[in-house]
């Protein structure tokens, strides 16, 4: 609602899956339901040594940037509060925390209708450009638990990137990596756009676009899965353990075709509780949740010049 669209209340976008009503003014591109899903083919989550992020391809890319959690509390010069980032519960820094090699994000309930999380981002310290590329990959175990889906009612845990502005979302785009919800074993892969811009900025939802795919998975919350995303000026490559699932390429027509802008991207991590897509959780929703995430890694292209775009020096 209103002029612009300034994230909720957990910076998520609700219902989104719906096909829009409105003359064609957007245009939504999914690869969506669970024949689409499938179609992708199952993931089996796996604890291989193998990492996105330290595949070289043939030299042509190189390590960069990276937080292996082996200290004894978060890096707060890195990583500062979404505050906007947990849906229904309260996002409470003190609910991200470092325990034997891990970042873990714990959602308690405290009380009816009473909650608190976990929403970290990377904004203005670490952020990364398309220019000239990189990669980013999230190496975590979800929380919830597999194999009891019952108990997974109103729990949405998400890897995203986001550009730093001003502006409104998704106008120069939204990367999300991975999104879950309710335990439902579906790895959501998304990049969202704009399709008014740059002329009629702030037109969310009329002129909202996305393509997505889902990915099933196996033992997502028992064990650790990589999620990563590969993006230069000319495509989006989302990747689940070394598996291109989705292929994102931009074009001319921008009804039909997604945009990429010359931004540099942030990251967030967070487990939001409750919201339009998954719900609110239910008396059968197992709390407190645990969010475990082995590293964050990033990549850039061999021979590119390392001029502050991770550090969020660069503004455009």
């Amino acid at each position: 609602p209103g002029r612009a669209r300034r994230r909720g209340s957990d910076g998520r976008t609700d219902g989104r899956r719906t096909t829009p009503d409105d003359g064609g003014m957007r245009l939504l591109l999914l690869v969506v339901a669970a024949a689409a899903a499938t179609a992708v083919g199952a993931v089996a989550a796996n604890d291989e040594a193998y990492s996105f992020c330290r595949d070289t391809s043939g030299g042509r890319w190189v390590p960069t940037w990276g937080d292996e959690f082996d200290g004894d509390a978060l890096d707060t010069s890195v990583w500062s509060n979404k505050a906007n980032g947990c849906r229904l519960a309260t996002c409470d820094l003190r609910n991200a925390h470092v325990r034997d090699g891990k970042l873990v994000l714990v959602s308690r309930r405290h009380g009816p209708n009473n909650y608190t999380s976990a929403a970290i981002e990377t904004r203005g310290v670490r952020q990364w450009s398309h220019w000239p590329g990189f990669r980013v990959c999230v190496r975590a175990r979800l929380p919830g638990n597999a194999s009891a889906p019952h108990t997974n009612a109103g729990v949405w845990p998400a890897h995203w990137m986001l550009p730093d502005h001003e502006d409104c979302d998704p106008d120069y785009g939204e990367i999300d990596i991975l999104e879950m919800v309710s335990g439902k074993g579906t790895a959501w892969s998304t990049y969202h756009w704009q399709n008014s811009m740059p002329e009629h900025p702030c037109r969310y939802p009329q002129n909202h676009s996305e393509v997505a795919v889902g990915t099933v998975l196996t033992a997502w919350s028992e064990r650790y899965v990589e999620y990563a995303v590969e993006h230069t000026g000319d495509y989006i490559a989302y990747v689940i353990n070394g598996i291109v699932v989705l292929n994102v390429t931009s074009g001319d027509d921008r009804d039909k075709e997604p945009m990429f802008w010359p931004r540099p991207f942030y990251l967030i991590l967070n487990t939001a509780v409750g919201g339009g897509w998954p719900g609110p959780p239910n008396d059968n929703t197992t709390f407190p949740l645990y969010h475990y995430i082995d590293y964050v890694r990033s990549m850039r292209p061999a021979g590119a010049p390392d001029d502050g775009d991770e550090r969020g020096v660069r503004k455009w």
